[in-house]
């Protein structure tokens, strides 16, 4: 997966509720850290989909209860806030930072 822009042309790039749906998330991790600015921002938010963080886990695991089949998104374990944090360390010269705060 390759990002149509050049190295360096953004001051920030955001993954927003993602990272479980992209083939290769290590990839598009680091295309968005290849085209964002040195000092600029690369992030990204998810829900724990593995830790039940879901917001419609209730409703899932009541459909799972009466026998429906669920698709799962290709990468369900890249939410993980310990993956999301091993794929910002492999993507290069960025600080991961856990910011796990709830707002309502």
């Amino acid at each position: 997966m390759s990002i149509p822009f050049p190295d360096s042309a953004f001051d920030a790039a955001v993954m927003p509720l993602v990272i479980f749906f992209v083939p290769v998330p290590a990839a598009s991790v680091a295309e968005m850290a290849r085209v964002v600015r040195p000092g600029g921002i690369v992030t990204a938010y998810a829900w724990d989909m593995p830790g039940g963080g879901f917001p419609y886990e209730a409703l899932k695991a009541e459909l799972r209860r009466i026998d429906v089949v669920i698709p799962e998104a290709p990468n369900v374990g890249a939410s993980r806030i310990d993956v999301m944090r091993d794929l910002w360390t492999r993507a290069g010269p960025m600080s991961p930072h856990r910011h796990n705060r709830a707002r309502v």
